[in-house]
C-alpha cells in the first residue's frame, strides 16, 4: 500500500513501522509488558526476536515509575 514501494521488504518495511510511528506510556510495569508482547513478538524491545530493532528493553513503550503524593 503507502510504503510498499519505498520499502518492498515486508520485514524492513514492518521493523520501522514499529520503530518509528508506535509509542506508548505506561503507567505500570506490569501494563508495559502487555504491548511490548504483543507488538514487538517480545517482553524486551532489544531482544533479538523482536520485529523491529531498538536499542534498549522498553522500544517505543515507555514506564518510568513516579511516586504518588
Amino acid at each position: 500500500m503507502g510504503s510498499e514501494k519505498q520499502i518492498p521488504d515486508l520485514q524492513e518495511r514492518l521493523g520501522r513501522i514499529f520503530a518509528k510511528k508506535i509509542y506508548g506510556i505506561v503507567i505500570t510495569g506490569l501494563m508495559g509488558l502487555m504491548p511490548r508482547c504483543s507488538l514487538y513478538c517480545s517482553k524486551d524491545a532489544g531482544d533479538e526476536y523482536n520485529v523491529a530493532d531498538f536499542e534498549d528493553q522498553q522500544g517505543n513503550i515507555r514506564f518510568r515509575r513516579i511516586e504518588r503524593t
